[in-house]
């Protein structure tokens, strides 16, 4: 371990193993990879409101004889106004909106202009209500398989309570990388883990 982390390596492996169970089980695989649509509806809103606003989307999408898991932001945006009048539902048009402002309107779109410009399409998820934390991006992310590439905050966030000490980006790698190799994982495996369970059970925004 690094002059970053106070906590003893096999400590932080301890907690790690403990919240995210064994590496063979992790679930690291996109849940919507050919979705924006059900991918943004996830990840936009915290768990106690994304499960019936995507089982209304993927009701209403079904009744029309189309299939939900291919869906990009036009559809998206045409099927909202056909499910209740709620604030979930408002809370994703606005972040659908501003996603589809930037030209970004499938899952292979944001695949390629994430490559492109990362931090800005981060921005204008980060700008919409409800989204400040980066959360909702991070798992965003994580439902359609991209790979960030860079440790992110949720990331730091998690590594650093089970460290003990806030990380910088630096420190936050250099964690990623001594528990990869006590853990026998890659560093970006661990990452899209650490997303996937932190933003599994936490309010994304």
């Amino acid at each position: 371990m690094t002059t970053h982390a106070r906590a003893p390596l096999d400590a932080v492996a301890r907690r790690v193993l403990a919240d995210l169970g064994p590496c063979a089980a992790w679930d690291v695989e996109p849940a919507w990879p050919d979705s924006l649509a059900l991918a943004v509806i996830d990840a936009a809103l915290p768990p106690s409101e994304r499960a019936a606003l995507l089982s209304a989307y993927v009701e209403a999408r079904r009744a029309t004889g189309t299939d939900p898991a291919t869906d990009g932001l036009e559809e998206l945006r045409a099927t909202l106004p056909q499910l209740p009048d709620t604030p979930a539902r408002a809370q994703v048009g606005e972040v659908a909106a501003r996603l589809a402002a930037t030209g970004v309107l499938t899952a292979e779109h944001l695949r390629h202009a994430h490559e492109l410009n990362r931090a800005r399409l981060a921005q204008v998820w980060h700008g919409a209500p409800g989204q400040a934390s980066g959360a909702g991006w991070a798992r965003l992310l994580v439902l359609l398989g991209i790979d960030d590439g860079d440790p992110d905050l949720v990331v730091a966030t998690y590594l650093g309570s089970a460290v003990g000490r806030r990380l910088d980006a630096r420190g936050t790698a250099e964690v990623l990388q001594s528990l990869a190799r006590a853990l026998d994982t890659d560093p970006a495996t661990l990452a899209r883990a650490v997303r996937a369970r932190v933003c599994a059970v936490s309010r994304c925004g």
